[in-house]
């Protein structure tokens, strides 16, 4: 029995539900940013949360199915739009992962505030850090881009793995604006980690080109984490709550 075929509908299938997904955690975390209460804040997170555990999973399956789809068309590993899509799903478990683990602390957070002031008090105004604002909206970005690298399948690794670095900066442009925006926070911290990947590259003279775009890529990630965070802004007034 020819699996191929099965295997393409699988992966199309993870990416459809993947997608799905995505759709259900932009619109929870729209609504969780405009929520007047605490307990509204904690339902619309809290959805969230439920939704985006089945992201590692769709990951898991898009790499099975296409690892074996590779297998049975012979294509190389080394090939560049195999190499832009493995780095792709490698980027999206690692910050998914930062992600969870960040959403898991506030969830916790917002079912303190709960249990001492009660689901009706009003919802804290929060500012959160550059990555955390920044990523969702780029982890969309990659994603796309990979898609696209994943249908042209270019030749070369720069042309692959710049149509991905092209996803992230449309994901930033389109992120939620910060207060200042998004590329006055980051771009200081990024730029310092850029030269200082690019120094190391220098140094070690790595002879694979993904490796070298890797030790930059990894400055860039340094530089977002290390960005200032923005300032916690006070909780909201009650308004004609009566119970505060």
């Amino acid at each position: 029995m020819d699996l191929y075929p099965i295997a393409k509908y699988v992966h199309l299938f993870a990416l459809f539900i993947a997608a799905g997904v995505t759709a259900v955690t932009k619109l929870a975390a729209g609504r969780r940013a405009r929520a007047r209460t605490v307990g509204e804040a904690l339902e619309w997170h809290s959805t969230l949360m439920s939704a985006s555990k089945l992201f590692p999973l769709c990951l898991l399956v898009l790499a099975i199915t296409g690892g074996y789809m590779l297998s049975v068309l012979k294509v190389s590993m080394s090939s560049a739009f195999v190499v832009a899509g493995v780095f792709g799903i490698v980027w999206l478990f690692a910050t998914g992962t930062f992600l969870g683990i960040k959403g898991g602390a506030l969830k916790g957070v917002l079912e303190g505030m709960v249990a001492a002031q009660g689901a009706d008090h009003p919802a804290p105004k929060m500012a959160p850090p550059a990555a955390i604002v920044l990523l969702p909206t780029i982890n969309t970005g990659v994603a796309a881009a990979v898609a696209l690298v994943m249908v042209t399948k270019p030749t070369s690794l720069p042309i692959a793995l710049g149509i991905v670095a092209v996803g992230v900066v449309v994901g930033v442009l389109i992120a939620p604006k910060l207060a200042p925006p998004a590329a006055i926070v980051l771009l200081p911290t990024i730029n310092t980690g850029v030269a200082l990947a690019v120094a190391l590259d220098m140094v070690v003279k790595p002879t694979t080109l993904p490796v070298a775009f890797g030790i930059v890529a990894v400055g860039v990630v340094l530089g977002v984490f290390a960005a200032p965070k923005p300032p916690v802004v006070a909780a909201q007034p009650a308004v004609a709550s009566g119970g505060d």
